[in-house]
């Protein structure tokens, strides 16, 4: 009986790491893929002086020119935010969450 509670632990703990290992891969998936949709809203971020960084979960940090900063949840948001300071001043409220 002992042998047997030995040996299912044995092959539960083998499961167990193995599905680890796939959640982390199709975690670090899911990172890529997000980076992947900020990277045109990121460059002209850059390009326009403000100084973006994509946290995770997806979100958007950027720090404008002023030092303050404003959090974005979308890319669709960082889109708004980018027309909404055509110039790159910076002066749109800041938020922080």
């Amino acid at each position: 009986m002992c042998a047997k509670l030995a040996e299912n632990n044995t092959k539960l703990q083998a499961k167990l790491t193995d599905l680890e290992s796939c959640s982390r891969r199709n975690n670090i998936r899911i990172i890529v893929e997000q980076r992947r949709e900020y990277q045109e809203v990121m460059s002209e971020l850059y390009q326009r002086g403000f100084k973006p960084a994509l946290l995770f979960p997806a979100r958007l940090n950027i720090t404008l020119k002023d030092g303050a900063r404003k959090r974005l949840s979308s890319v669709s948001e960082a889109k708004d935010f980018i027309a909404d300071n055509q110039s790159g001043i910076g002066s749109h409220a800041s938020s922080s969450a």
